[in-house]
């Protein structure tokens, strides 16, 4: 059990919950930029990583396993939140479109925009 925390330097820190772990606090720096705020973070527990939502126009996603940016997914604007559903993700941001991915793709490109 754990707790992640974004900040507004592009920074993420996972806190474990359990007494007595030995690696209680952990910290990655995902965003060097000077707009890298890490907007939203979302845990998806089936495919053990974490989506990683940035104003810096990035959707970095986390293996949880191996604890390494697995993807690193630029879009044309700030991403505000993002989700996954089975093998659909969902990216919603500054812009007026929600882009689809299909998580089977590799390469980062939407197969669908929504207005």
């Amino acid at each position: 059990d754990c707790v992640w925390l974004g900040g507004f330097r592009g920074e993420i820190i996972r806190q474990s919950l359990n007494a007595g772990d030995a690696a209680a606090t952990r910290s990655w720096q995902v965003s060097l930029d000077d707009n890298g705020i890490v907007n939203h973070l979302r845990v998806n527990e089936r495919r053990q990583e974490l989506l990683i939502s940035n104003n810096d126009g990035h959707l970095r996603i986390l293996n949880l396993s191996t604890l390494g940016i697995e993807e690193d997914l630029t879009l044309p604007w700030s991403i505000n939140a993002s989700a996954t559903q089975g093998r659909v993700m969902a990216c919603v941001g500054d812009g007026m479109e929600v882009l689809l991915y299909d998580l089977r793709e590799e390469g980062g490109r939407p197969v669908m925009r929504l207005q």
